[in-house]
């Protein structure tokens, strides 16, 4: 287990707060790098699903081409709209694709997923060996 500390002046786990982006602004990529060198894409405001695939996607890339240790979020929740989207109608699009964004891959870095099945759980699994 690896613990990351995204608060300053916590005494517990890999120091994160330094950088770390609010992936709130629905226009705004969030994919960046933090200063100990962990790659991170974390835009959870969307303002469609197409985007967060292709944020994923990218993220995925990176990670295979630079070797990085790479956290990638693939939840989030549409902000737009009313009523406004929750977690579980993002992964109801977002988790069906995971198998092909991850096809062919064998380094993926952390994918942090929500509402994860048995199936999906192997699935990033068996990408990651």
């Amino acid at each position: 287990m690896v613990l990351f500390a995204r608060y300053a002046n916590n005494t517990v786990g890999t120091p994160c707060h330094e950088g770390w982006e609010d992936g709130g602004d629905p226009v705004k990529e969030t994919i960046f790098r933090l200063p100990n060198n962990i790659l991170v894409q974390d835009h959870y405001k969307l303002p469609n699903i197409e985007t967060k695939t292709t944020e994923i996607s990218k993220t995925l890339d990176m990670t295979a081409d630079e070797d990085a240790f790479a956290l990638n979020f693939f939840s989030g929740y549409k902000g737009s709209g009313f009523p406004p989207s929750y977690s579980v109608s993002v992964s109801k699009y977002i988790n069906p694709q995971i198998g092909e964004l991850l096809e062919g891959r064998s380094h993926c870095g952390v994918c942090i997923v929500d509402f994860a099945s048995a199936e999906l759980v192997n699935t990033i699994l068996e990408a990651n060996q």
